[in-house]
This record gives structure tokens, sequence and C-alpha cells, in this order.
């Protein structure tokens, strides 16, 4: 592979331009419509190369006098005006600006609409309610019968624990479930 980078311009996209432009032409002088043989886009895909990069070249020589190592737009702005295109600098400027206004206010409505579209998507524990992002446990009006149900409960295990059950269902070992003699 080549260290050497050719890119190409899409022709499609200069094909699109060059018909636009002499179609405007055309419109204001009046005639028939042109026609742009292969040829001819190949030529001036060429020369929007050579144009391009004779551009960046020269915002590149404005961004070193300047001791910064990224070309801006004021570079290419000024660029523009050293070569003595500028009519095509103050184009340039409004069409950037009218795009960045279009990016502005396409971010605006994105962000409001992606806002409006999310939902809060509540937690599928039972007894539970979201509050502020936070998941707290509901009262529950049986929650005092089922607190005396527990107690219940833990006083019959305590109360198995007397010394009369066998220990059996307890985890105990057959070791464990004797007297607590060693066979004597």
């Amino acid at each position: 592979m080549s260290d050497d980078v050719n890119p190409e311009l899409p022709l499609s996209i200069v094909r699109r331009i060059v018909k636009a432009q002499l179609n405007q032409y055309v419109t204001k002088n009046g005639g028939k419509e042109f026609q742009v043989s292969k040829d001819a886009q190949q030529a001036f895909s060429i020369c929007a190369k050579v144009f391009c990069s004779f551009i960046a070249s020269t915002a590149n020589d404005v961004c070193r006098e300047h001791k910064r190592r990224t070309v801006g737009a004021d570079d290419v702005y000024t660029a523009l005006t050293q070569v003595n295109f500028e009519d095509i600098s103050d184009a340039v400027r409004s069409v950037i600006e009218e795009h960045t206004e279009y990016q502005k206010a396409k971010k605006v409505k994105k962000s409001s609409d992606s806002h409006l579209s999310k939902k809060r998507k509540l937690p599928e524990v039972e007894g539970a309610v979201e509050s502020d992002g936070q998941v707290h446990e509901v009262e529950d009006d049986d929650a005092e019968a089922d607190e005396k149900v527990d107690d219940e409960d833990a006083q019959e295990v305590t109360d198995d624990d007397d010394g009369s059950d066998s220990g059996k269902g307890k985890g105990n070992t057959e070791s464990e479930q004797d007297d607590g003699t060693d066979g004597e």
C-alpha cells in the first residue's frame, strides 16, 4: 500500500454541483439544459481536488504563521483572501454560519425530542415504589400481623430447643444428637 494518499472527490457529488451551477446559468440567461460528458465530470473532479489542495496548503501556511498546529475556519477564510478569492471567502463564511446554526437547531430539537420520549421504567418488585430513583418498601396494613406470625414461629423454635426434642430436622449430625456422653 502506498504512503501517498490520493483521495478522489465522489463523481456523483461533482456531477450534481456542476449540473446545478450550469442549470442556474441556463435559468438566468435562457437556453437549453446542459449535458456534461464523463470526461468533463472527471476534469471538474480533478480541478476541485487541486483547488482544495491549494487552499488547504495555504491555510496550513497561515496556521503556521500564527504558531498553531490546527487549521481553523478563519485560516481557510484568510487563505482564500490571500489567493484573491475574497468573494468565495465571503460565500464560504456565510454557508459555514448557516450550517452551524442548522446544526445547533438540530441538536436542540434532538435533545428536546429525546427528553420527551424517555419514559422511566418502574421496578418490578412486589411491594416497592420508586421515587427519585430510590426503591422503598411499601407499608403494608398486614405488616403487624405478619410480624406477630414471625414472632410465634420464632417462639416455637425456641420451645423445641428445651432438650425434649430428638433433634431431627435441625441439621445435627448423629454424634450431636446423642445425650452428650461419648458412649459411656
